[in-house]
C-alpha cells in the first residue's frame, strides 16, 4: 500500500475556499457557479488528479451514469452470457455497469430496488428468480417502471414493467415434441426449482406437446427437487428406478448433468433407452460424454437487447413493454 490519501470533494473545496456542493457543480459546469470559479476548481482537480464519484455526481444531476444489473448466480453460464450481452450494449454510451449477486435470495432481490431509490443507478436490468414479489416490491414502493427492465422473465401482466425473454413455452414444446417424434412414449419432466412459478411455462409447453401426440399426462414422471447436484442425481435415480421413462426434458442444462450421471450408473442405453433434452444451451453441453440436445435461448442478444431497451426509456423514447426472442432446437447425441 502506498499510504497515500485519496483527494475528496472536500479536499478541494478547502483549497478553493469554497463549499462542497460548489466544487459539486463546479466539476459538472453548472452555469449557477461563475467561469472563473469553475476554472479554478477544475484546475485544482486536473493538478491533484481528482477522480469524481459517480454516486456524488447523481446527487448534483440527479444522474448517476450507471446501469444496476442483478442477477441470482454468477457461476451459471446463462448469467455471465446475459452479463456479456448487456455490457457490450452499455459499452461507449456513458454509462457505467454496477453488478450484483442476488445468490437465489429473495430479500436480497427485493433489496435490488434501493440501489434506484438512493440515486446510485439510473435504471435496473434485473433477472428475478421472485418475480411476483418483486413486482409487488417495486410497485408498492412507487418504482418508476420506465427505469426497470426485466431480464429472462416475463412481467406480471399489466404492471408496465418492460421485459425480454425467450419464449420458453416454445423452447420446451420443441423438445418434447422431438422426442415424442422419435418415438419415446414416456418422458419426464425434471424440475429443480426456487420457487414454484419458476419454469412454469417450460412445464405448460411440455404438456401442451405431450396433449398434441396423444400422450395422456401423468404426475408421476414430474420430478421435483432443489437445484443441488447430489439432490437431483437422488431424485431422478430413484424415479427412473421406479418409473423407467423413455425420455426426460430438464428444464436447463446442468440439470442434465446428474441426470445423465443417474442414468450411466443404472446402466441405461443413451439415447437407446434414455433420450436426455436440457436447455439453454451452455457451453458444456456439446463436450459432454453424450452431447446433450438442448434448447438454444441466446442469452448474449437478450442481454443486449435489455439493455437497449432500459437505454431508450431512460432516454424518454416509446418501447414496447415485451421483447420474446424464440428459442431453436440443438440436436446432439443425447436424444
Amino acid at each position: 500500500m502506498s499510504g497515500l490519501k485519496r483527494i475528496t470533494i472536500y479536499d478541494i473545496a478547502k483549497i478553493c475556499g469554497c463549499s462542497p456542493a460548489t466544487v459539486s457543480l463546479a466539476i459538472n459546469q453548472n452555469p449557477r457557479i461563475s467561469a472563473d470559479t469553475r476554472k479554478k476548481v477544475n484546475d485544482v482537480c486536473k493538478k491533484l488528479n481528482y477522480q469524481a464519484s459517480y454516486f456524488g455526481k447523481s446527487l448534483v444531476t440527479g444522474k448517476a451514469n450507471t446501469i444496476g444489473l442483478f442477477v441470482p448466480d454468477m457461476y451459471n453460464q446463462v448469467f455471465l452470457s446475459m452479463i456479456s450481452g448487456v455490457e457490450a450494449r452499455l459499452k461507449g454510451t456513458g454509462y457505467h455497469l454496477l453488478l450484483d449477486v442476488t445468490r437465489s435470495n429473495r430479500s436480497k432481490e427485493l433489496a435490488c430496488i434501493n440501489s434506484l431509490l438512493d440515486h446510485k443507478v439510473d435504471g435496473l436490468i434485473v433477472s428475478p428468480l421472485y418475480e411476483k414479489d418483486l413486482t409487488k416490491h417495486l410497485l408498492k414502493n412507487n418504482v418508476d417502471v420506465n427505469r426497470v427492465v426485466y431480464l429472462g422473465v416475463s412481467s406480471t401482466p399489466e404492471s408496465g414493467i418492460h421485459f425480454v425473454e425467450t419464449d420458453s413455452f416454445a423452447g420446451a414444446y420443441k423438445s418434447v415434441s422431438h422426442m415424442l417424434e422419435r418415438g419415446r412414449k414416456k418422458i419426464a419432466f425434471l424440475a429443480p426449482v426456487v420457487s414454484e412459478t419458476q419454469g412454469i411455462r417450460r412445464f405448460n409447453g411440455y404438456k401442451k406437446a405431450l396433449e398434441d401426440h396423444g400422450i395422456e399426462f401423468n404426475s408421476d414422471l414430474v420430478f421435483r427437487c432443489d437445484q443441488k447436484f447430489e439432490n437431483i442425481y437422488k431424485t431422478v435415480k430413484e424415479k427412473f428406478i421406479k418409473y423407467r421413462p423413455d425420455g426426460i426434458f430438464c428444464l436447463y442444462d446442468m440439470a442434465a448433468i446428474p441426470t445423465i450421471r443417474a442414468a450411466v450408473d443404472l446402466d441405461m442405453d443413451i439415447p437407446g433407452e434414455l433420450a436426455v433434452v436440457g436447455y439453454d444451451n451452455i457451453e458444456i453441453g456439446q463436450y459432454m460424454d453424450h452431447s446433450l440436445t438442448t434448447v438454444e435461448t441466446y442469452q448474449h442478444r437478450q442481454g443486449g437487447l435489455a439493455a437497449q431497451m432500459l437505454l431508450d426509456l431512460l432516454a424518454g423514447k416509446p418501447r414496447e413493454e415485451k421483447i420474446v426472442v424464440e428459442p431453436s432446437l440443438v440436436i446432439r447425441e443425447s436424444s
